[in-house]
């Protein structure tokens, strides 16, 4: 990023992040499985990104750029079971945001109906915790979020073939875990393994 005032710096990184405040919210529940622990890794993503917002690049995929942090927090941290927000800064450049009373931390007024939605039943909930985790990454983040494979690409920074296999392995094993719900609505038989879950699972359309 070129050099600006730090006030002007500031309403950046708000503008860049708080829209996607319910996104990170979403991801970091269905990582967690658990509302609280949601709320402290997307407020240690939040800190985080806004002590490292130097290092993001105007014009890319910010949200992109916050999984990856939030991912992350997510291994280095939760995995261990680390309750205290860690994370490294230049102290140089923090010197440079004087004005850190301004800093707004994000509330979360959402509740797990606004995150999870009336469109996911809890068979697909259940059936979601069977998948490996970057399977089940790539299905919540395709499926459910509505990214496309360029951008899931990049948050994991890998191949789009790889997201796309991933997606094809991921939808398998729901295939089998939720036969029953699948037969019910018609979805996966046959060759269709490898579609896209249906709109009455994923609440979105490609």
């Amino acid at each position: 990023m070129s050099e600006c005032d730090p006030g002007t710096e500031l309403r950046e990184f708000e503008d860049a992040v708080l829209t996607h405040l319910k996104s990170l919210y979403y991801t970091a529940y269905h990582l967690t499985r658990n509302r609280a622990n949601a709320e402290d890794l997307t407020q240690e993503t939040y800190l985080k990104a806004f002590c490292s917002y130097r290092t993001f690049r105007k014009g890319t995929n910010a949200l992109a750029w916050l999984t990856r942090i939030m991912l992350n927090s997510f291994i280095n941290d939760y995995h261990r079971s680390k309750r205290e927000v860690n994370w490294e800064y230049d102290g140089e450049w923090h010197e440079n945001w004087k004005d850190t009373k301004t800093f707004r931390e994000p509330s979360f007024s959402l509740n797990e109906h606004e995150i999870l939605g009336d469109w996911i039943d809890d068979e697909v909930k259940a059936g979601l915790d069977h998948l490996p985790i970057k399977y089940r990454r790539a299905v919540i983040m395709f499926d459910l979020q509505g990214h496309s494979y360029q951008e899931i690409a990049e948050t994991f920074n890998c191949a789009i073939g790889t997201v796309k296999s991933r997606l094809f392995r991921g939808r398998n094993i729901l295939k089998h875990v939720l036969r029953n719900y699948a037969k019910k609505r018609g979805w996966g038989d046959g060759d269709n393994s490898g579609q896209e879950l249906p709109s009455s699972i994923s609440g979105t359309k490609h």
